[in-house]
């Protein structure tokens, strides 16, 4: 057979099952494109020269990978469809007497069509809308761009690998499924459903157990480290949970529904749930799918819309102050009174005119809060308490700037809480004195710009704050290492507008202070103009790969949602065709047809707005470990992408309920 058959019978192939080639060629396109713009984007000089830039090229880098890794497994998966509904034609072709190097060849060139014409187009568009993707990514982040066109080749031949890589891998496992099939299987194969599996109880309840406990995870979350740690762990079990729940529950609602004969027998559900319950191991894959990809977008979009638009109210809260200038030690013996006032002399003299002017000398102390009140270094020793840092401080400058005159003993400590509240009567340092507590709420100076975790602020009696804090630098933690260090800052806001010129004046008087003081000595300087553009591009650039992202998973929704709606409706058609015979009618046929797709369809969704309510502390706990505190927006976010999501899944279920339907009818018409 001369090979320019084989092309002819593989473009005649496509031709004639364009319905299901070209929604796959658009999606292949749309992933190349995708692909392309972030690789293009990762290696822009817009980016990666702006401030902060160093962080975009991360991010993105890491959404390449992502989008290369779910192109693979996502196209290899859709892949499966088409090869089902090539199967019957290549079994023809077989028993006519071409041999399986033949129908290689076929397969050959028709992924050799479609790598080169997804490609083409793909990179084509990818050229196109790159500068427009440059535009929004750095509208995102606060940058500014030029209008300079230019095309990546270094992007085009990275796009290009990896493509050709994953339409290899695809000919080669389509090239497998046909050497295994034998020529009658491959003819009847379009036709060759699966048994409906018997209602396995021990997976649906292992499914029960893993969400439950994937769930308790999610609730039971308390801090933002404990978030980042446990949150792969929770999604893997609740994507494991998800496809066994909906494997074998959907079997056993499919029987659940056969035995309502009220609602059984009638013509609207028989064929519909006849149908589900014949394939239904394969449906339930599919829609476990679908409610995964779903529920990954609401987290996405969420999550990312609230850090980008509830950047300055995280920005304020991150960096409450213009400047943060601290004077640190970890000698036990503490700040020589000399050196404190070398230190605000440095400070007084390179900014005189302060509209806010906090001053204190404090003792961080990280560990863990127990119930008692304990406050331990050693996790295992803290019976499930959170992670605190504890800030003491004297209690003069708890009176000065709360406008108090509070008088304490030896034992007792004043204990304001920033975050998480504090109830014990008592407190104490890993085992050193304990103090009776005095609660207030009333000191609203921030003493640490970090919201990822609670903090107390401990105030003790100026006659014993230097005795104690020495004896807690003196103890060791379990690793060995010091507990605290000791911190005297001058944190102020500037009058008039800032600059950056402030900090380098500010960093080089400082710096010549602490070089004139003992060893031990060091400064740090915390400028809120200085970090804005690193704090911009961070949640610019997670906002606009988790744009990017939600797109190609939403493009995964709607094409697999498509593919199902397709194939089913071909294995359909002669079921249909005979209950048509038997009196069915096509107003019949529409009602039995919403049935069937509405009660597949209403599922995924469903299960994915649980998922996301159970999910939503643990989100919440994350995104506070980026410096968002406002749960009323993340709520009303959630809730607004969740109602969007759900009118255009509703669309997508209205156009491929009527594709489905058009199937059914053709034969008849």
């Amino acid at each position: 057979m001369k090979t320019g058959m084989y092309l002819k019978l593989a473009v005649t192939g496509m031709a004639r099952n364009r319905k299901v080639y070209l929604p796959y060629i658009l999606t292949c396109t749309g992933m190349v494109m995708m692909m392309y713009i972030i690789t293009y984007l990762a290696g822009a000089d817009t980016v990666h020269d702006m401030r902060g830039g160093t962080t975009m090229t991360m991010i993105l880098s890491l959404g390449r990978g992502v989008i290369g890794i779910f192109a693979l497994f996502f196209l290899i998966y859709t892949n499966v469809f088409i090869t089902r509904r090539r199967n019957r034609e290549f079994g023809v072709y077989n028993i006519l007497g071409m041999n399986k190097r033949n129908l290689a060849r076929i397969l050959l060139w028709e992924t050799a069509i479609i790598g080169l014409v997804s490609a083409a187009a793909g990179l084509l568009s990818g050229i196109l809308l790159s500068k427009l993707a440059e535009f929004g990514m750095l509208k995102c982040v606060g940058g500014a761009a030029d209008f300079d066109m230019s095309i990546d080749i270094k992007a085009i031949a990275m796009t290009s690998i990896c493509f050709a890589a994953i339409f290899a891998v695809i000919l080669v496992i389509s090239l497998g499924r046909v050497s295994l099939s034998k020529p009658i299987e491959l003819a009847r194969s379009e036709n060759h459903g699966e048994k409906p599996p018997k209602a396995n109880w021990f997976i649906a309840g292992a499914g029960a157990v893993i969400l439950a406990a994937a769930y308790y995870i999610a609730v039971s979350i308390e801090d933002p480290f404990s978030a980042m740690t446990y949150f792969f762990t929770a999604v893997i079990m609740v994507i494991a949970a998800t496809y066994m729940l909906f494997i074998s529950g959907s079997v056993t609602l499919c029987r659940l529904l056969q035995k309502n004969k009220k609602y059984y027998y009638r013509p609207g559900h028989f064929v519909s749930v006849s149908s589900m319950a014949f394939r239904m191991k394969r449906n339930g894959a599919g829609l476990a799918t679908i409610c995964i990809l779903c529920t990954m977008i609401l987290v996405m979009t969420s999550s990312t819309s609230c850090l980008i638009a509830g950047g300055q109210d995280m920005l304020r809260r991150v960096y409450p102050y213009d400047y943060q200038c601290s004077l640190m030690t970890d000698n036990p013996d503490g700040f020589s009174q000399e050196s404190i006032d070398e230190f605000e002399k440095a400070v007084d003299s390179t900014v005189p005119d302060k509209s806010l002017d906090f001053r204190f000398t404090s003792l961080e102390v990280g560990g863990y809060v127990t119930d008692e009140g304990n406050v331990v270094s050693d996790s295992s020793k803290a019976s499930g308490g959170s992670a605190v840092s504890v800030f003491i401080m004297p209690v003069s400058v708890y009176n000065r700037y709360a406008e108090r005159d509070i008088k304490l003993a030896d034992d007792e400590a004043v204990v304001s809480p920033d975050g998480k509240s504090f109830d014990a009567s008592e407190i104490s340092i890993d085992g050193t004195e304990t103090f009776r507590v005095r609660h207030a709420d009333d000191f609203k100076y921030k003493v640490d710009n970090a919201v990822i975790y609670s903090k107390l602020n401990m105030f003790v009696s100026d006659s014993i704050f230097s005795d104690y804090a020495g004896e807690i630098m003196t103890a060791k933690n379990a690793e060995g290492g010091t507990l605290a260090y000791l911190c005297h800052g001058v944190f102020f806001n500037v009058k008039g507008e800032d600059s950056t010129d402030i900090s380098v004046r500010l960093a080089a008087s400082l710096g010549n202070a602490c070089d004139d003081m003992d060893d031990g000595y060091g400064y740090g300087l915390n400028s809120r103009l200085e970090n804005i553009d690193d704090f911009m591009s961070l949640y610019g650039s997670l906002f606009f790969l988790g744009i990017l992202l939600s797109i190609v998973f939403l493009f995964a929704t709607v094409l697999i949602i498509y593919y199902k709606q397709i194939s089913e409706g071909y294995e359909d058609r002669s079921r249909f065709e005979i209950m048509k015979n038997v009196g069915m009618t096509d107003r019949d046929i529409r009602k039995s047809v919403n049935s069937q797709v509405l009660t597949v369809f209403a599922a995924p969704i469903a299960a994915a707005a649980v998922h996301l309510g159970f999910a939503f502390p643990m989100l919440w706990q994350m995104l506070k470990f980026f410096g968002f505190t406002n749960m009323t927006y993340l709520i009303k976010t959630t809730v607004i992408c969740f109602a969007v999501f759900a009118v255009i899944y509703a669309l997508v279920y209205k156009l491929t309920s009527n594709a489905y339907y058009r199937i059914l009818t053709a034969k008849a018409e």
